[in-house]
């Protein structure tokens, strides 16, 4: 209960960093998805979405990416068009697709490239120093 109610907290604290950038330090939120193997990390201070594509070894950083609280455990992360590029829920049900891991948050991520799904769905974990649930 206690590892939920932090994590929880932790990314609460995140949704706060837009408004009070001065007093809050950066959240960092690290998604992993399979076929394609791509890791995404979110910075809120840098406002940034980088994409790791292990595969092809390179990497690519989509800027002015905003988190927004939707409610008090979903949360997305938005383009600068307003456009939702990852929907996270915090579940504990978040799923790579391919361990038997099991990440505290869930994802559904809209890549908009042509090469990839429409949507993909992957797990995730914020720098709160919690580790994917086992």
């Amino acid at each position: 209960m206690y590892r939920a109610r932090s994590l929880a907290i932790g990314i609460l604290l995140s949704g706060c960093v837009s408004c009070c950038a001065e007093t809050a330090s950066a959240r960092v939120v690290t998604c992993s998805f399979t076929e394609p193997f791509v890791r995404t990390t979110y910075n809120s201070d840098r406002q940034t979405l980088v994409l790791a594509y292990d595969v092809d070894k390179r990497r690519e950083t989509k800027k002015e990416i905003s988190f927004h609280t939707v409610s008090a455990k979903i949360f997305e992360l938005r383009n600068a068009d307003n456009e939702v590029v990852q929907h996270l829920e915090l579940n504990f049900r978040g799923s790579d697709g391919m361990s038997d891991r099991v990440f505290p948050l869930s994802v559904e991520w809209m890549p908009r490239d042509p090469m990839l799904p429409d949507k993909l769905y992957g797990g995730c974990v914020s720098d709160s120093g919690r580790k994917p649930v086992h």
